[in-house]
């Protein structure tokens, strides 16, 4: 607003009015001095004269004074009609910006009537939603439930959370030590070194992506490789059953019966068997007394992956020929200290041998027996057997001693 200035100019313009009345009655007055200082000079004497012309003196100086003030006002007047017409200049701005104003009121109120004609669409849709969020209040009050049902597990989480942010401070404590300690001058030497190696990977990437290329040719011949491995896996299977089963036939020896040595109740001395100058030693062990027995020392193969052996006698037919008869063997065995106890002795045995079948001089073999469990045994480490003719066997019935001219023995 302009009007505190106005009042101002007017306030001084009234003052100006009031110096001037009183610089026109000075002007009066001293005109009347002047007059009556004429008039005096003509009929008074010149001291009286002179007195009238000092109190002149004294009026004129104080005109002169006046004058001073009253220009001095005069010039203050100028300088608040110089601000008066500043501010009605400044008034005459405002008023034109103020009818601007009024004419985007205006507008403003033509935009306030569509806004309104908006608003009361939007009402609408807004009960529509108000609606919504009624039935979506069901289903917050749901959620609310199932949130405060996780508030208490989440305060156990923040529990361990401040747990561990105060093992984080700490270790956030020790990682600033040691990036105080961080060797910056290897840093840098170790940058340009990886600039370097960096420039060698571009490089060998340009390599890789060839090696790739070629990489994905060999992959789908080795795709058709496995295939034909695939299809060679099952008889390698077979193969690989096929070899097990052979190695434990790679494991196997003849015991000749003159490595053995006496034991108690030991089978006859050794003999010759000989017939067309075919020699055969044998020991003959015999069929209707005590069982007869001898020790063996043998060396276990190297690579063997158990404790146990199989083995099967060798027989020759020295004497009568058997009648639907048979004999029994056993063999028990450790790899313990020289004097241990033997473990558990198995049996092997031949029944229903018949003349026809087994004449005099025939060789014939005992079947192989079940697992021996050698004790301690080991590849190349010393078992001790003994081997014996159990004769009171009840399946030992053929009562003639019979030769033997050793055994096998299967280290499986």
């Amino acid at each position: 607003m302009a009007l505190a200035p106005i009042t101002r100019a007017n306030a001084s313009i009234d003052a100006l009015q009031d110096n001037m009345i009183n610089a026109n009655a000075s002007i009066v007055a001293l005109r009347t001095n002047i007059i009556n200082a004429n008039a005096s000079i003509g009929s008074l004497s010149l001291t009286t004269a002179n007195a009238s012309i000092d109190a002149l003196q004294l009026n004129m100086i104080n005109v002169n004074a006046s004058i001073g003030v009253f220009q001095a006002q005069i010039d203050n007047a100028n300088a608040s009609i110089d601000a008066l017409q500043l501010n009605m200049i400044n008034a005459n701005a405002s008023i034109g910006s103020w009818n601007t104003n009024l004419t985007n009121a205006n507008a403003s109120v033509d935009a306030l009537q569509a806004n309104t004609v908006n608003a009361n669409a939007s009402i609408g849709a807004l009960k529509t939603n108000v609606v919504n969020i009624n039935a979506s209040i069901g289903d917050l009050q749901t959620n609310i439930v199932n949130a405060n049902a996780s508030i208490t597990p989440l305060q156990t989480n923040i529990t361990n959370a401040n747990a561990s942010i105060d093992a984080l401070q700490l270790n956030m404590v020790n990682i600033n030590a040691s990036i105080s300690a961080i060797d910056v001058t290897s840093i840098n030497a170790s940058m340009t070194s990886l600039k370097t190696n960096i420039v060698n990977i571009n490089a060998t990437i340009g390599d890789l992506q060839t090696n790739m290329v070629n990489a994905n040719a060999s992959i789908d011949v080795l795709q058709t490789n496995m295939v034909n491995v695939n299809a060679s896996i099952t008889p390698l299977k077979s193969n690989v059953v096929d070899i097990n089963a052979s190695i434990a036939y790679l494991k196997e020896e003849f015991v000749p019966v003159e490595w053995g040595k006496n034991a108690s109740w030991p089978p006859a001395t050794a003999e010759d068997i000989m017939q067309s100058y075919q020699t055969v030693v044998v020991r003959k062990f015999a069929g209707a007394t005590t069982d007869e027995k001898l020790s063996f020392v043998l060396r276990a193969p190297r690579g063997i992956q158990s404790t146990t052996v199989q083995y099967s006698p060798h027989v020759i037919i020295t004497g009568t020929v058997p009648s639907s008869q048979g004999v029994v063997f056993g063999l028990k065995g450790h790899s313990k200290a020289v004097g241990a106890s033997y473990g558990s002795e198995i049996l092997a045995s031949k029944i229903n041998l018949t003349g026809t079948l087994n004449p005099k001089y025939s060789q014939l073999q005992v079947g192989w027996s079940s697992a021996v469990t050698v004790a301690s045994l080991e590849g190349g480490r010393l078992a001790f057997f003994e081997f014996i003719r159990r004769q009171s066997n009840a399946d030992d019935d053929y009562a003639t001693d019979i030769g033997v001219p050793g055994f096998d023995i299967r280290w499986i």
